[in-house]
């Protein structure tokens, strides 16, 4: 029977490893550092985003994980002027049991106010660990891990 809103019955987990107790932060640790502290802010279009898509595509393929680049164009009003920005989408696939697809995706571009950390390193720092934790478990459903270029131009 259904515990009810008002039931005092405490639902328990089952035996299979959450996420939680499989990562530890220590690997995401490294890869924030990496991409905040050692590249810095990743501004839409300039290099040192191109260096953190390089960064994530590599992280990936140490895993074990065959990547897809995906490159794009936005335009957006900067000052009045429309402007271009071109970026590049990582994508990582985990194939799982069925057809039937999770996205865990995280932004790498930053503002540049500051080394992105928060905004979005950490983001991206715990999808690749994720990743390389669920990399030899079988999952009911194929995973896409995709890390996003440019969200800061116009938030897209």
């Amino acid at each position: 029977m259904r515990p009810t809103p008002s039931s005092t019955a405490t639902l328990r987990p089952t035996a299979t490893p959450t996420l939680k107790a499989i990562a530890n932060g220590v690997i995401a640790r490294q890869h924030l550092q990496a991409l905040s502290g050692t590249i810095g802010a990743r501004v839409a279009d300039t290099p040192n985003e191109a260096q953190a898509a390089q960064y994530i595509q590599a992280a990936f393929g140490k895993i074990g994980y065959q990547t897809q680049s995906q490159s794009f164009s936005v335009t957006a009003r900067v000052n009045r002027v429309k402007t271009t920005f071109n970026s590049t989408n990582v994508i990582a696939v985990k194939t799982g049991l069925s057809n039937s697809v999770i996205i865990v995706g995280a932004h790498y571009d930053s503002t540049g106010d500051g080394k992105g950390a928060d905004d979005n390193a950490s983001g991206v720092a715990v999808m690749l660990e994720t990743a390389e934790k669920v990399k030899n478990i079988q999952t009911p459903y194929t995973i896409r891990f995709v890390a996003f270029g440019s969200e800061e131009v116009d938030l897209n």
